[in-house]
């Protein structure tokens, strides 16, 4: 069997964060391209190239970080139905820093 080879990782990403491993799945979400890294075990964070936005899927709901601090919307809300609202809603705190 012939070796596979490891997908690259963005830069910034493998900069900040040396312990993830970069795999070969990626979304684009509003310009915004997010790859999958495999953190611990259970954990696959996708990370935007720039390595500002991070999303993670639980049961059945996602959750956004903005480098490293959780999004809240108005609410309260920390839950979003699809990783699109996530990364919306993680664009929207960026712009209005």
């Amino acid at each position: 069997m012939r070796p596979t080879k490891t997908a690259p990782g963005a830069p910034t990403v493998m900069a900040k964060r040396p312990d993830l491993r970069p795999l070969y799945h990626w979304l684009e979400v509003d310009g915004v391209r997010l790859q999958s890294y495999r953190g611990s075990f259970h954990e696959t964070p996708m990370i935007s190239d720039d390595g500002l936005i991070t999303i993670m899927q639980r049961e059945d709901f996602w959750t956004v970080q903005v480098d490293g601090v959780e999004v809240v919307e108005c609410g309260l809300t920390r839950r979003f139905p699809t990783y699109v609202a996530a990364v919306r809603a993680a664009l929207g705190k960026i712009t209005s820093r």
